[in-house]
């Protein structure tokens, strides 16, 4: 990586490569199938066209051994389509790439398969989820689903958890820095000045995890998310977690040294809450963080300028058929 291909917005993992090694270890699994006559239906975290063209040609060959239509279920560019591909085969290829769980639109897909075998034809239906009353065909409805599985079971005003997350993402967005900071802290030589931006960022976005925390107690209640029952480390000094949040949140740092062992006792906290959300079997705990993780999604995509948003709005993914269900593919 390049600080150009940073300032190009590239990553690592912008490009997806799969070695010789790891095709003939698939391959193993394909023979495998086609001797029980199974369907084989392939996935990636890649879409197809994310893929590097040495790895879309090793899998092509591997799919000539098929004698069945192609399927290609992939992710990665946490917008969500349907494509069928025809380049380096005779054989089309359909690929249903899902959304993200993590970036709006946030939805998952119920997958099946039907094979018909006299048309040889391979209908892939996946169902957009979560389910509302009325079939998903547009940003609103996917909303209105979250806010009927999660928000509602969550028994807190919708109200007051939008402006929560909306209040959160503003400040977490004031947090990020401006690339040009980055890039003169990238080139600054290593010293303890060069850092403070970076620890300054970083306990920007602890404090947002914090207050969180604070207001999952409010909205909840203690019977529902039970943090009040962790063995806190002992600088909290047996205080209730929320006075230990808060006295964190209130606490300043005057040498860089300080501010570095501040924030380690933030990360160590956070870790600590989000270690314990985790195994949290309360329904309406677990519809409240989904709710808000949905809520804030939403925010954040609404304050991202159209031509910055990796193409995720709501008409280009249309224009993908991003709210279809089903498609079929034949062997031409």
């Amino acid at each position: 990586m390049s600080i150009w291909d940073t300032i190009m917005g590239r990553s690592p993992g912008s490009m997806g490569h799969i070695n010789p090694d790891q095709i003939r270890a698939v391959t193993q699994w394909v023979d495998e199938a086609v001797a029980r006559g199974d369907i084989v239906i392939f996935a990636g975290h890649h879409n197809w066209r994310s893929l590097g063209l040495p790895s879309r040609l090793l899998l092509r060959v591997l799919m000539q051994r098929l004698e069945h239509p192609l399927v290609y279920l992939s992710a990665h560019t946490h917008r969500g389509f349907w494509a069928l591909h025809r380049a380096l085969d005779r054989r089309p290829l359909l690929e249903l790439n899902v959304s993200s769980l993590s970036d709006w639109p946030i939805a998952y897909r119920r997958i099946s398969f039907a094979y018909d075998e006299e048309a040889r034809s391979l209908l892939v239906r996946g169902e957009l989820m979560p389910r509302g009353d009325v079939p998903i065909r547009s940003d609103a409805d996917l909303l209105e689903a979250w806010e009927k599985e999660a928000c509602a079971v969550a028994a807190v005003p919708l109200d007051r958890m939008r402006a929560e997350d909306a209040a959160l993402v503003q400040l977490q967005r004031a947090s990020r820095g401006s690339l040009l900071e980055w890039l003169v802290e990238f080139f600054a030589p290593v010293c303890e000045a060069c850092e403070e931006p970076l620890y300054r960022h970083a306990q920007a976005y602890q404090d947002e995890l914090l207050q969180t925390i604070l207001q999952l107690d409010a909205d909840l209640g203690r019977e529902a998310h039970q943090l009040h029952a962790l063995t806190l480390p002992t600088w909290c000094r047996r205080q209730d977690f929320t006075i230990c949040v808060q006295a964190l949140l209130n606490e300043r740092a005057e040498t860089f040294a300080g501010q570095v062992e501040l924030f380690r006792r933030k990360a160590a906290l956070v870790a600590l809450f989000n270690d314990h959300l985790d195994d949290l079997d309360s329904q309406r705990a677990r519809a409240y963080m989904s709710c808000r993780a949905v809520l804030a999604a939403r925010a954040d995509f609404e304050a991202t300028p159209a031509d910055r948003n990796n193409d995720r709005g709501e008409d280009k993914r249309r224009a993908e058929q991003f709210f279809r269900t089903e498609a079929s593919v034949g062997m031409e």
